[in-house]
């Protein structure tokens, strides 16, 4: 278990590493300098490094049943939706049942740090709609709600309120 809980710190300073290095590129790409291209290395050999580190985690036995039997009892854990297809396939001896495990939109880590051209365009508008509707007595209202539901219609199907804080 304490080789486990290593293991498993190991990959969570990584995982932090990674994150600090992906936002010091974002950084260096938008006030160009020379050392983007190193920081590049740098974050990929720690990527790389992420994923051996994770790849070990099941190096003596693939199968998740013995990290499951050393796991605490009183530990939750979720086990997320899955969607199963099947299929009947003629081989040579016989059929055989092929079985497609598809994950749940929900287990499926798509996070982009950076935003997209159109995501940065509704942030900008939505914040000049802002400021507009701060000088006008009668619309302020209307034209704040306006300016979010132009600002969440144009960057579907993304999280959208990231999009005016962070073109802020």
């Amino acid at each position: 278990m304490a080789e486990l809980d290593e293991q498993l710190k190991l990959i969570a300073e990584l995982r932090t590493q990674c994150r600090e290095y992906e936002e010091a590129l974002y950084r260096a790409r938008l006030e160009p300098k020379p050392d983007a291209g190193q920081l590049l290395k740098v974050l990929r050999d720690c990527e790389e490094r992420l994923q051996t580190a994770i790849g070990s985690l099941y190096q003596r036995d693939p199968h998740p049943r013995s990290a499951l039997r050393s796991l605490d009892d009183r530990t939750p854990f979720l086990l997320f939706p899955v969607r199963l297809e099947t299929i009947f396939v003629p081989v040579q001896s016989g059929t055989e049942l092929w079985v497609r495990i598809y994950p749940d939109d929900i287990a499926i880590h798509t996070h982009e740090r950076v935003l997209t051209g159109s995501e940065v365009d509704a942030g900008e508008l939505y914040w000049t709609e802002l400021v507009t509707a701060e000088h006008l007595r009668e619309e302020k209202d209307n034209r704040r709600r306006a300016a979010w539901r132009g600002c969440t219609r144009s960057t579907r199907p993304r999280p959208t309120s990231r999009s005016p804080r962070c073109a802020r």
